[in-house]
């Protein structure tokens, strides 16, 4: 009887201990009556600006015309942008051309919940910059290389790199003709995309 006793008297403990976690777990965020899913990216980004250069499939100067937040695979959000070429530097983009790109950034709203990525710092609207592209067809075109690694705003003549990494760090504070002599040195140093 006492071997009875203490099997049901685990068998009550272990229930009411994962009762009891399940009732301890947070509620997830609500927005617009939804529930809000917090999506992680883990990003690998180039090193160096020829790391950068090498990996990428076309950089060029443009301008954000309109950008759109999407879920890929119903479950990624990402951040789309069109955007017009003022001057290419690498690739068959012409200057003028519509480009289309995203990244892995920015919040969807669907039918039933809220997709928000961990990164939030989406490219502005109207603001230029200096974007590394690497070919992506499944996602309509092109991808920032190194996610915003590989997005540099143009602003008053100088160079705003978007994000936090090494490459970011080298570019800081150089004027926009400094940037595109950079590129244009690790060009002429480059070895050609198989």
């Amino acid at each position: 009887m006492r071997t009875m006793c203490r099997s049901v008297c685990v068998a009550v403990l272990f229930f009411w201990t994962l009762t009891a976690v399940a009732a301890e777990r947070p509620k997830p965020e609500m927005k617009n009556g939804k529930p809000v899913y917090d999506v992680c990216s883990f990003i690998v980004y180039p090193g160096t600006l020829d790391k950068m250069y090498e990996q990428s499939d076309a950089i060029a100067d443009v301008r954000i015309v309109s950008s759109e937040g999407k879920a890929v695979a119903g479950l990624h959000p990402r951040t789309f942008y069109t955007a017009t070429v003022l001057h290419a530097f690498k690739s068959g983009l012409k200057d003028g051309q519509t480009v289309v790109f995203s990244q892995a950034a920015g919040e969807v709203e669907l039918a039933d919940r809220i997709l928000r990525s961990n990164d939030l710092h989406t490219l502005s609207v109207g603001e230029r910059y200096i974007v590394f592209l690497r070919r992506h067809d499944p996602y309509g075109g092109y991808i920032l290389t190194g996610e915003r690694e590989g997005a540099f705003k143009v602003s008053d003549g100088r160079i705003d790199p978007q994000g936090d990494g090494s490459v970011a760090s080298e570019q800081r504070n150089l004027t926009k003709r400094q940037f595109d002599d950079e590129i244009e040195r690790v060009a002429r140093h480059a070895a050609p995309k198989p």
